[in-house]
């Protein structure tokens, strides 16, 4: 491979029925943008069962820029469909992880490919993000921790990454193989695996990534859901961690998942999170910014 050509990249997205059409079109559009140059990008398109007309159109209007697109017979779930997308993955080193509802910014692989180059040792790169509203208004600025120890640590009380903005080296799957499928909680599962083989991670301080805040978001999301979330962390940080206080965590954000939505909205904005330390977010509020 050339030295000075940008070495080829995939970015992993999943599509199913109830996604906008046209948030997930701007998705597809803010990859298609990006200053690494879309060349040098290949689009992994998971349609996670029977999809709206208006889905398929969007999918009709870019199939020459999508590289592979793969089609589940019925809804399999997030971890299903990005398992069936990293086992078609051809000679790509670095894999980016996109949700269809978001954006990222027109740096975001060019940065995070040119951390990952400087930092061999990371295997997973997350970074910053933007919080947005169903309007595309800026609600805050979310930050993560930096480095291995740090996610190590905060993992007691939340997920250390924002699961979409991330990038991993390929070699990382080898290693943790694929994504449990568990309810909803794919994405912290993975975190725990790699913690367990002391895998190298970073999250960048940088936004590179403009995540949407919806309606949906702070619906409760039922016993079921809220106590699988409950036992990982429970269970899997014993092993990691041990005993002690820090299981309060757990039980905190049992009790948040519960609450009515209007409830879980008033704690999640307010910055009432921030004092209960339940998510662990680092948030800086700021005034609305419309985001394209």
């Amino acid at each position: 491979m050339n030295p000075d050509k940008p070495k080829p990249v995939a970015v992993l997205m999943c599509v199913y029925n109830n996604d906008r059409a046209d948030w997930f079109d701007a998705a597809l559009q803010s990859i298609f943008d990006q200053s690494y140059g879309f060349a040098n990008i290949r689009v992994y398109l998971a349609v996670d069962g029977p999809v709206s007309h208006h889905i398929e159109d969007v999918i009709a209007k870019h199939t020459e820029s999508l590289h592979l697109i793969v089609r589940n017979d019925s809804n399999s779930g997030l971890a299903a469909s990005l398992n069936k997308l990293i086992a078609a993955l051809g000679d790509e080193e670095y894999i980016f992880r996109m949700d269809s509802d978001d954006l990222s910014t027109v740096e975001r692989i060019q940065t995070q490919v040119a951390y990952l180059d400087l930092n061999p040792q990371i295997m997973i790169l997350g970074t910053a993000i933007y919080e947005i509203d169903s309007a595309g208004n800026q609600i805050m600025t979310r930050t993560y921790p930096r480095d291995t120890a740090a996610i190590s640590g905060y993992i007691k009380k939340a997920s250390p990454f924002a699961h979409p903005t991330v990038c991993f080296r390929k070699a990382v799957f080898s290693r943790i193989q694929k994504y449990d499928l568990v309810d909803y909680n794919e994405d912290l599962c993975l975190w725990f695996k790699a913690l367990s083989q002391n895998i190298e991670m970073a999250n960048l301080d940088t936004p590179l990534y403009s995540l949407r805040v919806t309606d949906a978001f702070f619906k409760r999301r039922g016993l079921k859901k809220a106590l699988s979330e409950f036992r990982l962390y429970v269970f899997c940080n014993l092993r990691l961690h041990g005993l002690g206080l820090y299981l309060l965590h757990p039980c905190l954000r049992l009790l948040l998942r519960l609450l009515p939505a209007p409830a879980t909205r008033y704690i999640y904005t307010k910055g009432v999170r921030r004092h209960l330390n339940v998510v662990g977010a680092n948030d800086q509020p700021h005034p609305h910014k419309q985001i394209k």
